[in-house]
C-alpha cells in the first residue's frame, strides 16, 4: 500500500532537493515590478535625484487593499521590506527596512548611490498575521522591484 506524503514531508523533500546556493528570494513567490506600468493603485513607487549623486526612492503600499477578500485579517496585514544593494560583481548590503505607517498605508524611504541602482533590488512583502500574532505561511504577497526601472532621467545641470 502506497503511503501519502503529508504537506510538511513534501516541503521538506523540496528543500532537500534544492541546491544550497539558492536564497530566500529565489524560493519566494511573487510579482516582479520592472516599471511604473507594473504598479497598481495599492503600490506606488517614485524616485528622484538628490544632491551627491544619490537617488531617493519612496515606496508606498497598502496591504489591506491587496487582499480585500481576506477581511477576517483586517488590521493584521503588515508590510516588510528588504533592500539588496549590489554592484555588477557582488552583493554589497542586504538591509531590512521598517515602514512608516499612516492609516493602513506603509511607506518605505531610502537613498542609494545612482551608480548602484542598476544592479540593486527592493522587495516589499505583505504578510498576514493570525490572531495570536504569528505570521501565516503563504498568506502574503512579495513584490520584487527592479530599481533601475524607476530611475528618473538625469538631473539637469
Amino acid at each position: 500500500m502506497a503511503k501519502k506524503l503529508t504537506l510538511s514531508a513534501m516541503v521538506f523533500c523540496l528543500f532537500c532537493a534544492l541546491p544550497a546556493s539558492m536564497t530566500q528570494a529565489n524560493l519566494s513567490l511573487g510579482l516582479t515590478i520592472k516599471s511604473i506600468a507594473g504598479c497598481s493603485d495599492y503600490l506606488n513607487i517614485s524616485a528622484r535625484h538628490i544632491d551627491g549623486g544619490m537617488v531617493e526612492y519612496v515606496v508606498r503600499i497598502d496591504p489591506e487593499r491587496i487582499a480585500p477578500e481576506k477581511t477576517q485579517y483586517k488590521g493584521r496585514l503588515r508590510a516588510h521590506a528588504q533592500l539588496e544593494i549590489s554592484s555588477a560583481d557582488s552583493l554589497l548590503a542586504d538591509i531590512r527596512l521598517e515602514p512608516t505607517v499612516v492609516k493602513s498605508e506603509s511607506e518605505f524611504r531610502f537613498r542609494i548611490n545612482a551608480t548602484l541602482v542598476e544592479h540593486s533590488r527592493f522587495t516589499v512583502s505583505t504578510i498576514l498575521y493570525g490572531e495570536d500574532g504569528v505570521a501565516i505561511v503563504g498568506g502574503g504577497t512579495n513584490f520584487r522591484i527592479v530599481l533601475k526601472g524607476f530611475l528618473p532621467s538625469e538631473p539637469s545641470l
